[in-house]
């Protein structure tokens, strides 16, 4: 099976953020890449979380399954490797 790339996932990630953030008038500046944007997404979708986990968080763990089983510390790193690689690429197109 062919090895999914941080650099794919994360342009992903940030192209299905961006473009839901477009069709639902959501302004995303201001996202972190920590902890936070989970908060963030909830309070700019208002939406329970769904576009935080359907467009965003949940494309993380499939890239992060390479790299061990759920909670373990190469899953846990490689998780949040995209997620701030993918919030980076959003903040550098939004300027």
């Amino acid at each position: 099976m062919p090895r999914i790339t941080l650099y794919e996932t994360a342009m992903y990630m940030a192209d299905r953020l961006i473009d839901k953030a477009r069709l639902e008038n959501v302004d995303l500046q201001g996202i972190k890449p920590d902890i936070s944007f989970n908060g963030f997404l909830d309070d700019a979708f208002q939406d329970g979380g769904e576009v935080r986990c359907e467009h965003f968080a949940d494309l993380a763990w499939t890239y992060a399954g390479q790299f061990g089983p759920l909670e373990s510390e190469g899953f846990e790193q490689a998780r949040w490797d995209c997620i701030i690689a993918a919030i980076r690429e959003v903040n550098r197109r939004l300027k």
